[in-house]
């Protein structure tokens, strides 16, 4: 396991490249970021990784706050996730980020496992088993977590995070800013 600040990309089919120099640009003249690796995950169309070495938790309300003030900044990226950790695709180092995470989680936090695998022969309920396994404290809340233990898998690389934010959707941002204008204009 290594640690690797940085972001899901989901774009647009067939614009990938847009997407990546899109988001290199919006980290770089919005948000300051220097150093930003973004790589295509090869095999799996529309989806790339973002490395730099900000805390992806804070970039994610940072764009977030941005995406409030103007929806279309982004053309081509659909969605974002955060990552923090890099590892092989075993149980064991699965079951592992579980262990670490299991500290960062108090008493009183409702949180949740998220797991998206592709390209993965490693079973689904095994592994949701195996992370959540080391984690005692807390309440498991699949309808309204505070806390979000995401694992994304693929192939024989693995993403995990903990976060308080679950995603951010492009399009839902687009939708829900035309519904609040139109509610004004109502």
């Amino acid at each position: 396991m290594k640690i690797f600040p940085g972001l899901i990309l989901s774009s647009v089919r067939n614009f990938e490249a847009e997407a990546s120099y899109e988001m290199r640009d919006i980290l770089k003249r919005k948000l300051g970021i220097e150093n930003v690796l973004i790589e295509p995950l090869y095999g799996l169309s529309c989806l790339s990784i973002i490395k730099f070495s900000n805390k992806p938790e804070i970039v994610m309300e940072q764009l977030e706050e941005k995406l409030i003030d103007n929806p279309y900044m982004f053309n081509y990226v659909l969605k974002l996730v955060p990552i923090e950790i890099k590892m092989k695709s075993t149980i064991a180092n699965i079951k592992n980020a579980g262990n670490n995470y299991a500290q960062k989680i108090n008493d009183k936090f409702r949180w949740r496992i998220i797991l998206r695998k592709r390209n993965s022969d490693l079973n689904r309920d095994e592994i949701i088993e195996k992370a959540a396994e080391p984690i005692e404290r807390g309440i498991v809340d699949l309808e309204n977590p505070e806390i979000i233990f995401r694992i994304e898998i693929f192939g024989n690389k693995t993403f995990t995070s903990l976060s308080n934010i679950k995603e951010i959707s492009i399009p839902k941002i687009k939708r829900h800013n035309i519904k609040s204008n139109e509610e004004i204009y109502v």
